[in-house]
């Protein structure tokens, strides 16, 4: 046997063994909480559970679809099922680390890492992908609080004061989301504002440069195709209705 596949095997034990422990830790530390007997011992509607876990699924493979989207619109040869791989590894360190940045940081290392020549490119896929599915669930939030605010039953009537401030601020925040995503793709499409110039002027800023120049030059590399952004932020939608399914479900 050669040192190569040596060196694969052993790699490949390695990694299943640190899976292994990683699931052994997990289910002790739930073995270790009394509200895990109690919600193991109740009954259960496996259909509903399987309902949800469909949805999480299906929410996403959305998000992997809408990635693999956004970089081929730079014309980087990336393939879907290089998306799926590296999105779930990332989706995967979002549990493992602080907020979902860490998942995307392992998704930027891993797609420059197979595009070394266009570095830039690579890096601005997860920033407009992140940005995307940031914005759509806003919208999506904001267009939940207007329509529980303008319901009308019993527990609304009992608070009426509160729904309708509930309301107002679905209203507001929806309008201005929409507003503002009009606003961005207009400055996303006009050379002068997402230039190298303004990216060096932002990056000039204390404290926030460095992240307002990350998202204009990514904005920049996407100034001709924004027929892709907008149907990644339509079907960013599905993304959320989806998720708030399998939560439904799940409940």
């Amino acid at each position: 046997m050669s040192d190569r596949k040596s060196k694969q095997i052993a790699v490949t034990v390695i990694k299943v063994g640190i899976s292994a422990g990683l699931l052994w830790y997990l289910f002790q530390k739930a073995n270790e909480n009394s509200a895990f007997d109690t919600l193991s011992g109740r009954p259960k509607d496996w259909g509903l559970l399987t309902a949800g876990f469909l949805c999480a699924l299906g929410a996403m493979c959305i998000t992997k679809i809408r990635w693999c989207l956004l970089v081929r619109a730079l014309d980087l040869d990336f393939a879907m099922r290089d998306a799926f791989k590296l999105g779930f590894i990332g989706y995967a360190f979002n549990f493992a680390t602080v907020g979902v940045v860490g998942g995307d940081a392992i998704k930027s290392v891993y797609i420059t890492r197979q595009q070394p020549e266009r570095k830039t490119e690579a890096v601005a896929s997860v920033v407009i992908d992140r940005l995307i599915g940031v914005y759509s669930l806003l919208i999506v939030g904001a267009l939940a609080c207007w329509y529980m605010g303008a319901r009308s039953d019993s527990f609304v009537a009992a608070n009426t004061e509160a729904f309708d401030k509930l309301q107002n601020l679905g209203k507001t925040a929806a309008i201005a989301l929409l507003v503002g995503g009009v606003f961005g793709l207009i400055v996303m499409a006009i050379p002068g504002l997402t230039g190298q110039q303004m990216q060096t002027r932002l990056g000039a800023l204390p404290k926030i440069g460095g992240i307002l120049e990350k998202i204009v030059r990514a904005a920049s590399l996407y100034r001709s195709k924004i027929s892709v952004v907008l149907f990644s932020i339509v079907i960013s939608f599905g993304t959320h209705v989806l998720f708030t399914l399998c939560a439904f479900f799940v409940a």
